[in-house]
This record gives C-alpha cells, sequence and structure tokens, in this order.
C-alpha cells in the first residue's frame, strides 16, 4: 500500500507558498552591494538572498504577489497592475503547445481592482473599537483581531507577539541600466506585554500601544497594538486584542506587512476559558446529548479578520495559548469501523462459515463474540458515565439506556437464527449472496475489442471466476456495524407482529463507511425469507427509494449485482427458492428509462443510427457480474462492426444481456428491467425508484401490481414489506413535505393486515425523530449506532490509531479567505493553478493520483460556468506566470487537457461515462481527468477511492451539505486521507463566519448539521397534492374499469383517502387538521360539481380533470380542472420563451391595411 501523506504535505505547502508566503525558490544573490546584471537574460530568477535564504521577488509588486495574510496601511490605495514586459522574458513568451499570451491581468487580477476600498484618512489616528474591527472586514483589511475569555487569577502574564514580514526595495542594474526593482523579505516582530491583574473590574477598558518597524534609512512602519477589556465575571474578561497597520501609504508595497500573526500566551497551559455562548436558552434532548458528545471540543477564541486557533490540552476548560492563523487547517479524525474488544483484540466477522460454506463452523460464535463484546463496552461506559459531572450524566445514562435496547434487538436476532430454520436458512443464503456481490465489488471495467477476422468482440480481460470459500483479500468480512444493523433489524423485518415493526431504523454512519451493504445484507434476507415461505411468490418485497438519478443509477448497479448472485443461486435450487426469476427493476422519470416497450425499441433504433449522440435510456453500462461493458462501444471506422453490445431487440420489446458470452447473464439475460410497461407486467422482487416516480400513482393505474393488487383490486401478492429509504436528510424542506403526503397512500398501499418495515440511512440528519414522524407518521424511531458518551466513539465507528494509540491522518481542511485578492475569481485561479502544478511536480506516476485530479464543488450552475471560462484561460495564463516565476522549462509544467462537466444537466449515461472517468488513474494507458467542475449531484452518490482532492467554492447552504459533498473524496484515508480547500467569498457574511470560526466549526461539524423540516400537512402542500392523494387512491384501489374514468364518482374510495389524511395529520400535526378537513371537502365538492368524464384531455374534447403544472389549458377550463403535480420537485408552472418575428410580420400587415395603430395588437 503506497503512502500518499507525504504528498498531500507537498500539496499543502505549494498552495501556502502560492497564497501566503513566502516562497524562497532558486539561486543565492548577494544583496550586500550593488546588484548588477550584465544582460537581461543573466538577471532572470528565481533568486532568494545569500546571506539569510530570504524570498526575492522579482517580477511581481508584493501587494500583488500575495493578497492573504495582508495587513495593508491603513488608507490603502488600488494599485496598478504590471505590464507583461515588466516580467521576466518580456511579454510575448508563449507555451508552444497552447499559445497562452502572459499576463497577470489575465491571470485572474483583474477582479483586485473592484474590490480595492479607498478610504480617507480622518481624525488623529486614535479611532475606537468598532472602527479597528472594520479594517479587519475591508477588502483591503488593515486591522486584525482575536477575541476570547480570559481568567485573571489562573493567567500568570499576557503576551503578545506579532510577527510578519516586510519587502524592502533592491535597486537593480542591467547592462549599466537600472531595471524595474526587486523586492527582498525582511521578517518583523513587536511584542507588547499586558498585566491582566490590572484590568478594571467595573468596566470596559481599553488599551493600545504604537510600535514603529524596520531600519533606519527604509520606509517607516507603523503597527497599533489594541486590547479591550470587558468584565464578564469577577476574574474573568471578554478580551478583543487585535493589531492595525497604521503605516503612511506612501509606498504602500514598501509598508504592508505580511504572512502577519498574532501569538497570545498566558505563560502556562491555563488561563483562556472557553469562549461564552451568546444567548443561551434552555436545551432541549438533542442539544444536551450535543453538549454531552463535544465536551472536549470547546471554542476558546473567535477571529475578526483571520482564524484562531489555540494549543491542545488535556484539560477541557482551559487553554494557555492561541494564534491567529491566514491560511487555517483542521484535520478531522478518521473514523474506522473495524473494531477491538477490551482486551484488544481485533473483532471480525466472516461471510464464509455464516454463509453455511464451512463444515462444523455456521458462523454464529463470531455473531455471539461481537454482541458480547458490544454488551461489555456499554457496562464500561456505565463506569465512565459515573464519573461526569450532573450536567452530562442523566444524558449519558439516557444514551446508554439507548445502547441496551439495540443490544438487546441484537440478541433477540442471534436467538431468532438459532431457533427458526427458515430464518436461518434465509440468513445463510443471503450471506452468500452479499459474499458473492462483495467479492465482484469495485473491479475495473472490461472493455471489448472488434475482432476483425471472427466479425466478433473479444475480451483482452477475460472475467475472474472466484471461489467463495476463497474470497480476495479484505473481502468476505462483513464490517461489524453491517452485521449488527442486520441482526438489530432482523426480527422487526420478518415478523409483523414483532414489537419494533413500525420502528423506523435509521442507519447513521460517515460518508464511505459501508452503509449500503448493510441494508443490501437485510434486503437480501428478506427476499430469500419470502421466498422460502412461498417459493411461487411473484410480488415485490423491497422498495428502495432515493432522491437523485445519479445515486439511483449507482446504487442500481450495485444491487443489481446481488440480485445476480441471488438468481444463480436460485436457478440451482429451485424447488426451494421458486420458478420465479429474482429480478430487480429501475423505476425512474422518462428521460432516464423508457415508459413502454414501444419507447425501448424507439431508443434502441436511435443507438443504432448514432450511438455516440443519441441518449442511452438503458441504464446499465457494465454487466454487474463479470464487469463486461455494455452500451455504445468505440469500433473502427469501416469496420462493420456493432456501435453498442449487450442490448437485443427481442419480441416487440428490448432485452439487456451480458456483452461477454463466457458470462452466466450472456444467453438468459440479465434480471433487470429498466422499462416501466415490464415493470407492471412482472413486478421485479427489488424495485429502486426516484421519489418523484411516486407521483405517477394518480396519472397511470398499472403500478397497483407493484403493491400487489391486481385487475380487480384485490389482492394477487403480498405487498412489500420492506421500505429503505436512502439519504433520509435530503428528504426535506418542499421535497419532504410533498414525499410525507404521498406516505400516507403509500403505507397504506403496502398494508395488509400489518405495515411495512422502514429502514432509513444517512450520514448527516438532526433532529431524526421529528423527521421520521412527518414523513412516516411513526413516533418510534432508532438510530444505529446508538451514540455512546463520545463523539467519535460509538463501539461501532472509533477513532483510527496507530499501534502506539496515536490517531491515524484524516481528511484535511484549509480555508481560503482572500480578500485582497479583490475577486473570488482570482482565489479561484491562483488555488487552481497552484493545486495543479503541485500534483505535477510529484511526479505523473502513482504517487501523485490522489492529487491528479481537481474535484471542484459550486453552490450554483452560474458559478460553474465562470469557473470554466477560468480554467479556459486564466488558469493557463497563470500557469506560464508561475513557470517565469520558478524558473521552469515548459515540459515541467502542468497542462489542462481533460476538464469534465458533473452537473444535472448530464443526462443519466453521462453521468454513469463522467463517473467512469474520475475512476481512471494516472500512471495508466488511459488519460485521466484534470479537472472535475460538479454541482450538488456529488453531494451523494459518488464513491470513486481516488478521488482525494476537492475545492469547494463557496460555503454550501447547509453544514449537511458541506459534509456530503467533502466526503466524497479520501475515502481510502489509510493511505490517502483527502485534502479539501474551501474558498470562502469575501462578500458574503456568513462565509466569512465560517472562515473566522474555522477550527469551532470543523470539530463540532456533525453539531452544526441542521435540523430538517418537513410539514406535510401545510397549506401549500396540501393545495398542491391532497387532491392528486385522493385521485391515486382511486386509481390503485379500484378495479379497472372503475380506475379508468373519474365518473361516476368513487364516493366509498374517497371516503377511505380522506380517512388516511385525517388519521395521518392526527399523528402528524394535529393543527392542521381542521384545514385538511376543509380542503378535502372543497376537493369532494369540485369533483361531484364537475363530473368530469376523463382523467386527462381527451381528443374529443370533453371534460377532465386533471392536468400537468405548466400545461396550458383554455380559460374556461381552468376553473373546472386540478392542477396534479407529475413530480414531486417541479410543481409550479414553467413557460418557454420562443423569439418570433410574428408580430414584425402582423403590425406590416396591419399597416399596409391602412387599419389604426394597435388593432393588431388585439389579436396578438
Amino acid at each position: 500500500m503506497v503512502d500518499h501523506h507525504a504528498g498531500r504535505e507537498e500539496v499543502v505547502k505549494a498552495l501556502k507558498a502560492e497564497l501566503v508566503g513566502p516562497d524562497p525558490r532558486g539561486e543565492p544573490l548577494d544583496t550586500s552591494g550593488p546588484v548588477v546584471f550584465d544582460s537581461a537574460k543573466d538577471s532572470y530568477g528565481p533568486w532568494v538572498e545569500l546571506q539569510t535564504g530570504e524570498e526575492i521577488l522579482q517580477s511581481d509588486l508584493p501587494t500583488v504577489r500575495y493578497g492573504i495574510g495582508v495587513l495593508y496601511p491603513r488608507y490603502f490605495p488600488p494599485q496598478e497592475e504590471p505590464e507583461p514586459a515588466d516580467l521576466p522574458g518580456g511579454g510575448d513568451e508563449t507555451d508552444p503547445d497552447d499559445g497562452a499570451a502572459i499576463s497577470e491581468s489575465a491571470a485572474g487580477e483583474a477582479g483586485r481592482k473592484e474590490g480595492a476600498v479607498a478610504r480617507a484618512a480622518s481624525g488623529d489616528g486614535a479611532a475606537d473599537d468598532a472602527y479597528e474591527l472594520a479594517g479587519a472586514n475591508d477588502y483591503r483589511p488593515s486591522s486584525m483581531a482575536l477575541s476570547f475569555l480570559l481568567d485573571s487569577e489562573t493567567a500568570e502574564q499576557l503576551k503578545v507577539v506579532f510577527t510578519g514580514a516586510r519587502y524592502q526595495q533592491l535597486e537593480v542594474q542591467v547592462g549599466g541600466k537600472p531595471r524595474r526593482p526587486f523586492w527582498l523579505r525582511r521578517p518583523v516582530e513587536a511584542t507588547w506585554d499586558l498585566d491582566p491583574s490590572r484590568f478594571p473590574n467595573d468596566r470596559t477598558d481599553r488599551q493600545d500601544k504604537e510600535v514603529r518597524l524596520g531600519e533606519a534609512g527604509e520606509p517607516e512602519q507603523v503597527i497599533k497594538f489594541f486590547a479591550r477589556t470587558r468584565p464578564k465575571a469577577p476574574g474573568q474578561f471578554l478580551v478583543t486584542l487585535g493589531v492595525t497597520n497604521n503605516s503612511s501609504v506612501e509606498n504602500a508595497d514598501a509598508r504592508a506587512l505580511f504572512q502577519v500573526g498574532l501569538h497570545i500566551d498566558t505563560g502556562g497551559d491555563r488561563g483562556v476559558l472557553p469562549y461564552p455562548d451568546s444567548g443561551r436558552r434552555a436545551r432541549d434532548s438533542e442539544e444536551e446529548s450535543l453538549d454531552l458528545l463535544y465536551r472536549h471540543h470547546r471554542t476558546y477564541a473567535v477571529g475578526h479578520g483571520c482564524a484562531v486557533d489555540w494549543s491542545d490540552t488535556e484539560q477541557d476548560s482551559s487553554v494557555g495559548r492561541l494564534r491567529t492563523n491566514s491560511l487555517p487547517e483542521y484535520e478531522a479524525h478518521s473514523i474506522t469501523p473495524d473494531i477491538k474488544d477490551a482486551e484488544g483484540n481485533e473483532i471480525t466477522v466472516g461471510m464464509v462459515p455464516l454463509a453455511g460454506l464451512v463444515e462444523d463452523d455456521d458462523g454464529t460464535a463470531s455473531l455471539e463474540r461481537l454482541v458480547t463484546a458490544y454488551e461489555e463496552w456499554i457496562n464500561r461506559q456505565r463506569v465512565e458515565a459515573d464519573t461526569l459531572s450532573s450536567s452530562h450524566r442523566d444524558t449519558a445514562l439516557r444514551h446508554l439506556d439507548l445502547c441496551v435496547e439495540m443490544s438487546t434487538r441484537m440478541r433477540a436476532g442471534l436467538q431468532r437464527l438459532a431457533s427458526d430454520t427458515t430464518v436461518k436458512r434465509a440468513f445463510q443464503l443471503a450471506n452468500k449472496a452479499i459474499l458473492e456481490q462483495q467479492i465482484r465489488q469495485g473491479n475495473p471495467l472490461r472493455k471489448p475489442e472488434w475482432d476483425k477476422g471472427g466479425k466478433r468482440f473479444k475480451f483482452p480481460i477475460p472475467a475472474t471466476n472466484y471461489d467463495p470459500l476463497r474470497p480476495p483479500p479484505s473481502r468476505g468480512f462483513w464490517r461489524p456495524f453491517q452485521i449488527a444493523f442486520i441482526l438489530a433489524t432482523l426480527c422487526s423485518a420478518v415478523d409483523p407482529e414483532d414489537p419494533d415493526r413500525e420502528v423506523v431504523d435509521l442507519l447513521f454512519f460517515p460518508t464511505g463507511g459501508g452503509k449500503t451493504e448493510a441494508y443490501l445484507g437485510l434486503t437480501a434476507f428478506t427476499l430469500y425469507h419470502r421466498r422460502l415461505l412461498d417459493p411461487d411468490d411473484k410480488g415485490t418485497h423491497v422498495l428502495m427509494r432515493y432522491t437523485l438519478r445519479l445515486l439511483t443509477a449507482q446504487q442500481f448497479q450495485r444491487a443489481a449485482s446481488l440480485i445476480c448472485a441471488m438468481e444463480l443461486e436460485r436457478q440451482q435450487s429451485p424447488e426451494e427458492l421458486g420458478g420465479e426469476q429474482f429480478r430487480i427493476g429501475i423505476w425512474v422519470g422518462s428521460a432516464t428509462t423508457p415508459n413502454t416497450c414501444k419507447q425501448a425499441v424507439v431508443a434502441l433504433n436511435e443507438l443504432k443510427r448514432n450511438a455516440s449522440e443519441a441518449v442511452n435510456k438503458f441504464v446499465v453500462i457494465r454487466c454487474p457480474w463479470c464487469n463486461a461493458q455494455i452500451g455504445p462501444v468505440k469500433t473502427p471506422r469501416g469496420s462493420g462492426a456493432p456501435t453498442f453490445v449487450g442490448y437485443k431487440h427481442t419480441a416487440d420489446t428490448v432485452k439487456i444481456h451480458c456483452s461477454d458470452n463466457e458470462c452466466a447473464f450472456f444467453v438468459s439475460g440479465l434480471p433487470v428491467n429498466v422499462i416501466d410497461e415490464e415493470i407492471y407486467e412482472r413486478p421485479p422482487a427489488m424495485l429502486i425508484a426516484t421519489v418523484d416516480k411516486f407521483a405517477r400513482l394518480a396519472w397511470i393505474h398499472t403500478p397497483r401490481s407493484l403493491f400487489g393488487l391486481g385487475p380487480d383490486g384485490t389482492r394477487t401478492s403480498p405487498p412489500p414489506g420492506l421500505i429503505i429509504q436512502d439519504e433520509l436528510h435530503l428528504i426535506s424542506g418542499p421535497l419532504g413535505s410533498m414525499v410525507g403526503l404521498y406516505e400516507v397512500l403509500i403505507e397504506d398501499l403496502c398494508s395488509d393486515g400489518s405495515k411495512p418495515k422502514i429502514v432509513s440511512s444517512t450520514a448527516t440528519i438532526r433532529r431524526f425523530e421529528e423527521q421520521v414522524r412527518g414523513l412516516f407518521a411513526r413516533d418510534g424511531a432508532a438510530i444505529f449506532p446508538p451514540h455512546g458518551i463520545e463523539a467519535e466513539e460509538s463501539f461501532f465507528a472509533t477513532v483510527a490509531r496507530d499501534e502506539n494509540g496515536k490517531p491515524r491522518p484524516g481528511r484535511r481542511h484549509v480555508g481560503v479567505f482572500g480578500p485582497g485578492h479583490g475577486s473570488l475569481q482570482t482565489t479561484q485561479v491562483r488555488t487552481y493553478a497552484a493545486l495543479l502544478q503541485a500534483a505535477k511536480d510529484l511526479g505523473e506516476d502513482g504517487e501523485s493520483d490522489p492529487w491528479w485530479t481537481l474535484m471542484a464543488f459550486f453552490n450554483s450552475l452560474r458559478e460553474l460556468g465562470g469557473a470554466l471560462s477560468l480554467l479556459q484561460r486564466d488558469v493557463p495564463n497563470r500557469r506560464q506566470v508561475l513557470r517565469q516565476r520558478m524558473g521552469r522549462e515548459w515540459a515541467e509544467m502542468r497542462k489542462l487537457r481533460d476538464t469534465l462537466e458533473l452537473t444535472g444537466r448530464l443526462n443519466s449515461e453521462e453521468v454513469q461515462r463522467a463517473v467512469e472517468s474520475l475512476s481512471v488513474s494516472q500512471g495508466g494507458s488511459e488519460r485521466p481527468v484534470d479537472v472535475c467542475l460538479a454541482s450538488n449531484i456529488i453531494e451523494v452518490g459518488v464513491d470513486i477511492a481516488r478521488l482525494s482532492l476537492l475545492v469547494i467554492v463557496g460555503q454550501p447552504k447547509t453544514t449537511g451539505q458541506y459534509i456530503q459533498v467533502s466526503g466524497r473524496i479520501g475515502r481510502l484515508w489509510e493511505e490517502r486521507p483527502g485534502l479539501v480547500v474551501t474558498l470562502y467569498g469575501a462578500t458574503k457574511p456568513r462565509d466569512r463566519s465560517h472562515f473566522e470560526k474555522f477550527r469551532s466549526y470543523h470539530e463540532r461539524l456533525h453539531a452544526q448539521v441542521e435540523p430538517t423540516s418537513v410539514t406535510p400537512f401545510s397549506p401549500p402542500a396540501l393545495e398542491r397534492a391532497a387532491h392528486a392523494l385522493l385521485i391515486a387512491h382511486a386509481r390503485q384501489t379500484l378495479d379497472t374499469a372503475s380506475a379508468s374514468a373519474p365518473f361516476p364518482y368513487p364516493d366509498a374510495a374517497i371516503r377511505k383517502a380522506s380517512e388516511l389524511l385525517t388519521h395521518r395529520v392526527a399523528v402528524v400535526d394535529p393543527g392542521e387538521a381542521q384545514h385538511l378537513v376543509a380542503t378535502l371537502q372543497r376537493r369532494v365538492q369540485e369533483w361531484t360539481a364537475w363530473q368530469p368524464s376523463y382523467w386527462e384531455r381527451p381528443p374529443s374534447g370533453d371534460d377532465y380533470l386533471m392536468r400537468d403544472y405548466g400545461d396550458y389549458v383554455e380559460p374556461w377550463n381552468r376553473r373546472k380542472t386540478w392542477q396534479v403535480p407529475n413530480s414531486l420537485r417541479n410543481v409550479d408552472a414553467e413557460c418557454r420563451a420562443v423569439i418570433t418575428a410574428l408580430y414584425a410580420v402582423q403590425a406590416g400587415q396591419t399597416a399596409a391595411s391602412g387599419a389604426p395603430d394597435g388593432s393588431g395588437d388585439q389579436d396578438a
């Protein structure tokens, strides 16, 4: 395993050198006397001072070179850019490969002028506190400060040290003539000693001190320390302490201060207390839990115009040293699911014995050991809980009671395995299926090559036939939390009478931890159990729902691999598992998959005509069993080879087969359904869908088969018994409200004497009980694993440590806040250029691979489009600036060859191809992606192990989104833990606040996740969809003849639907019950009064009931039709603008006919 941690240090070092400095590099230059060169070529650097090794700036003004960590003179004016001719080598030297012209302004510097703020000097310089801190918020900041709570009784001193550097002009002659001066770095330092014992206890006090920097004969530099103290409690003071650059603006580059920092020392390890909360109020139970979990992560200071860090301490109540930071870093702990027992022995659970493949070992001993170790851990935690303060003890005991409940459920699952032979057999089969799926997961795509002689495709890489008894290294094992979750939910998943059947189990685990495999294991178990009970069963049992199509498509591929394993097992044991195939279906929008077989044939013909341009609507682009490529393929021109493989036109439909004739699914076809019509005709055992698709229940009656209902509305098979809702945190806001309303119908259709089991998962959520109640109307909700008494220790998830107990490297976060750059675009250009070049400098082999592909996340498509323009021109031009500054050859500089977009504008196939491209590693036969520009489509579902470098442009809208996006990289933390660089906008107060509290925010990241809101019975939600629920219930439960038209009015079905809604509102939101009743009454009155003959607009022009949002409707029909959502997201009217010349033509005709002006407007 290659260790890439050293490479990450080099990347961070390069970023700091570019943005903050200093960046000393080059040959030594003697500055003790006149600096003279014989020719311009001789003067080209880079250079460092011979005597000190300090940096020499040759081409840039200091205030142009650096824009972060700078204190400008108090009234700093805008600066002029250097002309290209002033740069080494003149202004016409270009890269022979791309012809990019050199220009600092082209490197993104133009925005700097916009951000410059020229402040007029006034007064005698004795500014008040507000003015001093205002200087920290300027585009050209002149001040920096930090605030903290000082305990004067434990602080032995209060020493303030200012460090930084100035740049002095260095006169240079070339060929006997003066040329543009160099700038030589000179470190500066100043101290200020304060006596905390003399701070007044009865009033706010202010102190300041001016210090003159520099040497005789140099431009005078003046800084002013300032301190404001406010008594907070006896002996405790809220201190705001900072420094201002009070220098004159004349020769501003010589008077600005660079690489600045403040260091506070109390003379020991104590003296600074946790920063007080503002407006502390009564805490609810969740906030009390967070206080307990993060009690060791306290905020000790906040910055003003800078970030703040503090010394680590064993104490939870005090620290002794603070320091400001212009480029803050925070390394999060890596959380591992690999756990040990009390003796330090690793707990492993192998799949092979659990699958019944090992004689005399059914694997239950490993399960027993796991459950026992958890019970012992709980007991140890109780002992520790007794030592906590009274403010935390009760909360800790409440947490541990929940742990006991979960261990009891796990123990019950073990006992059920021992006592129920059907359950045990299903469990064994599920373990075998997951084992087969796991050993194939992550294998590379096998691409076919056209054999001209044989006139067929061949695969240079043969399919690997794995022996389940000998799985590859690191495969064939459950992560303990995965199998523990299955044990805990086992009874309630198969027993409708189990007391935990209606408990919504939420799998809460960090991004990339393996949540998907846990609920796939539960899926396999329940599918096998249902088939063992009834081998003739032909219904759908598992509904797995997602919110984003990228996630849906990716998880469909993983789940399809599991279903393939299950189907092969069924073929070997048809007497036990029945004659009906195990199949998986994907149920998403018509833009992604065909609705009908006819549409599928049309889509296939389009692929035949032009595979490179046509939209591939068949989703499956690799065999889920052997990884052979499926779909469009590249073939030699004129070869006559097919342009796609794996899709076959058979009997008026399209079947998907593996493209490799050596695969088990080449002849019979893959057990997957992607066509809606076929899904309704033969419901698959497992259905993956987007939540949006359930809006279709109001528009068509055929989906009833998915819920076990026949044409006459009666049960033909049991309804789905397991609902899996992935990424629960995304079901919130308007979408969550709509989903919560449709859940009334879904639960009813899935209930046949008992309700379905609901399992969910997420890596980021707050107040999940409220969200579960709003979505599912269930008061029981259990999080797994339950919290312990530490944020990062829950037995099943723990901090990864080395053999010495030291935390292993984790994902590193770096904050970039560059008001001195003038614009966020300039910050982007400099950041991208530095990071891309740093990867190149590591070498074009495996060492650079983690950092080679830069993924950039944007909060809007507009910002993403702007970045694309920067990458096309400004970043390549910045590369030339770097080349000359570093003294490099063109061959040593990074070139951008492949920039990729990953947004919702791509169709499903393009998204999957983009993900495949991102998986290509550096140093192989294929060229990896250089830069990927992404939107929120990557928030979930992008699981690419090699990605380790991410730039987030602007603080995301929510902390949950920030966690999800940053979790896309650094999955292989053991070797490449990842680097996240967040660029904060200087014009956005929220961005500034996150930067100034950088460490506090990242230490308590999950505690800062915003609660979600789900209000399905709010007036807007009811107005949009209450009537849709009435229609959907009637169309899904009535016999086909009655469901084919809204007349006669289906009174019994509407009454039943109304009862379901009124019962649900009483549980979810009783305050809206009256409004719901009024809404339902109004809708019923409208329906009975209109007496429409058709559901939708008929060709005949007769009355109809429903129309889609955004559809045109005649004025006379608008008042007697309902707008019914066809999607749960886009429920607002849309329009399309068309440029037309008809008005001009009409106006000309009117003028020719002599009509009065404006007469044509009436017709228009």
